[in-house]
């Protein structure tokens, strides 16, 4: 299979939504949802994706492309804007922030981090996530950062090993409680990988 790995385009902005919402494992669809009357999470999501302003967006995406479509992405952005911010608060129900407190707290200082990172299910197990992962590991060492940064779920094991063979650690746990709104159990895990 060829891949291309390349920036991604602000015309995929909603392809790359797509991605995100499969990396967050139904954290999209927890914080979006009926945010913004007749437009799903994803949507909501793309449009955010598409602006030129901020950290979290299409210029700080990496994309494999196949065959001219977006096959992957990964979304990565200095730690430092890991957080809940001004903007968050305002748009965001405050429950919804307060449930994923512990995801959007935890951070590696001064590493870039990874926020999304998710592959269509017809191109898994072809290498494009480590390709991925790659390529932002050489996006963060032009920008001068000495570690990459990401939160998996614990239950995640595919991700997870993944990430232990491209380097990554455990630098922390992370909380996460259940809600009867996401389909997860057991828990995040905040990885780091020295570059």
């Amino acid at each position: 299979m060829n891949a291309v790995i390349r920036p991604a385009r602000k015309d995929e902005s909603h392809q790359i939504a797509e991605l995100d919402s499969i990396a967050s494992s139904g954290v999209v669809d927890f914080l979006y949802e009926g945010l913004v009357p007749g437009k799903r999470p994803v949507e909501v999501l793309g449009e955010i994706i598409s602006s030129d302003e901020g950290f979290y967006n299409y210029a700080n995406t990496i994309v494999a492309d196949v065959g001219g479509s977006v096959a992957g992405a990964a979304i990565s952005y200095p730690s430092r804007h890991q957080g809940i911010n001004d903007e968050m608060r305002r748009f965001f129900p405050p429950e919804r922030l307060a449930h994923l407190k512990g995801i959007f707290e935890s951070r590696v200082p001064d590493s870039l981090y990874i926020d999304a990172l998710a592959v269509h299910g017809e191109f898994r197990r072809r290498g494009l996530a480590g390709m991925l992962i790659d390529a932002v590991a050489e996006r963060a060492r032009g920008l001068g950062f000495s570690s990459l940064s990401l939160i998996v779920l614990a239950e995640n094991a595919p991700a997870r090993a993944l990430y232990a063979k491209k380097g990554f650690l455990h630098a922390g746990d992370v909380p996460l409680e259940y809600h009867e709104k996401l389909p997860f159990r057991g828990g995040s895990f905040l990885l780091k990988r020295p570059l």
